[in-house]
Parts: C-alpha cells; sequence; structure tokens
C-alpha cells in the first residue's frame, strides 16, 4: 500500500490586547515540528501564551 502524505492547512493566530500602559501581542508562528494544522490547537496555544503575558505583566504592575 502507498502511504501519501497530506499536508493541510497551517494557521497563524495573532491576539492584540489593549491593557492599561501596555498593548500586548501575541503571535503564534507555526513552528517546523509543531506546525499548526488545526485550527482550535492554534487558538488554544496562542490564548495560553497570552495568559503567559498577562500574568507576568499584571505581576510587574504589583511589584510597582
Amino acid at each position: 500500500p502507498h502511504h501519501h502524505h497530506h499536508q493541510g492547512r497551517v494557521y497563524h493566530v495573532e491576539i492584540k490586547l489593549k491593557v492599561p500602559n501596555k498593548e500586548i501581542v501575541v503571535s503564534k508562528e507555526p513552528e517546523k515540528n509543531e506546525a499548526h494544522t488545526d485550527v482550535y490547537v492554534a487558538i488554544r496555544d496562542a490564548f495560553n501564551a497570552l495568559k503567559r503575558q498577562l500574568e507576568k505583566h499584571f505581576e510587574k504592575m504589583r511589584q510597582h
């Protein structure tokens, strides 16, 4: 039997969020080994990255 490799669409997700005194931008470019061929995975990964950046931002604000 022949095995064919199908390449699906690769998704790029960008989120821009304005918070007081800052704009947070998350841009998830798919890496070679983890191409986002599932739109839901691409969105999940982008929001996870946004959450980490927000936590870091608000932690800095609490320290000042």
